[in-house]
């Protein structure tokens, strides 16, 4: 994730020198692109199937494991590229649904495979639309996931051979997840959240506040506020997430305060463990902390590891 958003303002910030003037930075048509870019259209994973996913059959110790290649059409009548593990031998198993992070894929799940296959839980795992091999062309991290998480569940509903439903989420894939999990309509048994954010509009003011002085013409401006160069901050972040609001409307069609997990908190009636490690930079350990303080569900729990 360092790595990820490294790169992504490295992008933002040579965008940036390209102009002189504060004004048509924040406003002209190029700028205003790069930032859109960063929410909308991420750097894409793509990869073979057959050589990065691996045999249809292998072996987890003694194990025999199946991976069932799927496709799932959502609601935009997008297709969607699933993978279903599954133990051979049993007749009956619950399933867990990984949903993957922004810029990842399903390809993410080999941990989890390894994790809860020797446990006879099934792993469904699947490319988002705009991630992967799915199709889309845009990301959303959120808004358009949660239609395509829905139809996923739905799909399992209707497999005579799943008993139980769970959800396993990382950063975009845990919001999404929360935010489905809200739902009554949709059969979800268990959650766990890996890094999950507050909402898009608070983890992006906290990205843009902490890469902003890394533009080297807007730190004497924003030392201009006062003696702790704070007071100029503020306005110029507001105004900046109104700017990529506006620009994700305009080109994408959805809007950036829809993504709001801590929303769905009060809404949820299912068991939740919620992951986070100490030394994220990107989504800070505080989210899940207060997200767990606001989860309606008496049965939780919290875990905040060592690591980034």
């Amino acid at each position: 994730k360092r790595q990820f958003t490294h790169g992504l303002f490295t992008d933002v910030v040579s965008g940036v020198r390209r102009f002189a003037d504060f004004g048509s930075v924040a406003r002209s048509g190029p700028a205003m692109d790069i930032f859109t870019d960063l929410v909308c259209r991420p750097p894409r994973y793509t990869y073979d199937l057959e050589s990065e996913l691996g045999p249809s059959y292998f072996k987890i110790d003694d194990l025999l494991v199946q991976r069932k290649d799927l496709q799932v059409r959502n609601e935009r009548k997008l297709l969607l590229q699933c993978s279903h593990y599954v133990p051979v031998n049993a007749e009956e198993y619950s399933a867990v649904v990984y949903c993957h992070g922004n810029a990842g894929s399903r390809r993410d799940a080999d941990d989890i495979v390894n994790l809860l296959l020797p446990l006879g839980i099934s792993v469904f795992t699947f490319d988002f639309s705009g991630s992967g091999m799915s199709e889309g062309e845009l990301c959303s991290l959120g808004f358009h996931e949660r239609g395509d998480l829905q139809c996923i569940i739905r799909s399992l509903v209707e497999n005579p051979r799943v008993t139980g439903i769970g959800v396993w989420g990382r950063s975009m894939g845990a919001a999404t997840a929360l935010m489905v999990a809200g739902d009554e309509e949709l059969k979800v048994d268990a959650l766990v959240l890996d890094s999950c954010f507050l909402s898009l509009e608070s983890v992006a003011s906290e990205i843009a506040s902490k890469y902003i002085r890394k533009i080297p013409f807007l730190e004497s401006w924003l030392n201009m506020g006062g003696e702790d160069g704070q007071s100029g901050v503020v306005p110029f972040l507001e105004e900046g997430i109104q700017m990529l609001r506006a620009g994700v409307l305009a080109r994408c069609a959805w809007d950036i305060k829809a993504v709001n997990p801590e929303a769905a908190c009060d809404s949820c009636r299912v068991p939740a463990l919620f992951l986070h490690a100490e030394g994220d930079t990107l989504v800070l350990p505080r989210h899940s902390r207060e997200l767990f303080e606001r989860y309606a569900h008496a049965e939780k729990r919290l875990e905040v590891f060592e690591g980034d």
